[in-house]
């Protein structure tokens, strides 16, 4: 099996930082986390998508 390519490395993290960035904030904050979180979420699913992932379906599956 291949390793990922550094560019989705990129993206998970930045996905996974901005997750914890949103979880963590208090609520009155949470607008930019947010919007920052579901930016990244469709960065990795489209970059999913380019390399002819069902990325839904992926989300769906590891969700």
């Amino acid at each position: 099996m291949m390793p990922p390519a550094p560019e989705f490395i990129t993206l998970a993290q930045t996905l996974t930082t901005s997750w914890t960035d949103l979880r963590t904030r208090p609520a009155t904050e949470r607008d930019d986390a947010a919007e920052r979180y579901h930016a990244a979420r469709a960065e990795v699913l489209a970059y999913l998508a380019g390399c002819g992932v069902d990325a839904e379906g992926f989300v769906a599956a590891v969700a």
